[in-house]
């Protein structure tokens, strides 16, 4: 079995575009957003308060517990 997987690597302009992109892939390749987005995570996270924080891990270990989706609109 050959799995092929098709990778852009020219940068989007702005974020608003990467979440346009991303957002119309299927759900099971928009995982592979998550590398090119992790500075911008961590960006937005690091002066949050830790009670935020720990919700936010609560809120991503529920979801991934119970499978469930989030959607944000």
């Amino acid at each position: 079995m050959h799995v092929y997987l098709y990778v852009s690597i020219l940068p989007s302009e702005t974020l608003h575009e990467i979440y346009k992109e991303m957002d119309s892939e299927p759900h099971s390749r928009r995982k592979f957003y998550s590398a090119a987005l992790a500075p911008l995570q961590i960006e937005f996270v690091s002066p949050v308060p830790p009670k935020v924080k720990n919700l936010i891990r609560l809120m991503k270990f529920w979801k991934n517990s119970f499978k469930v989706s989030i959607i944000l609109h």
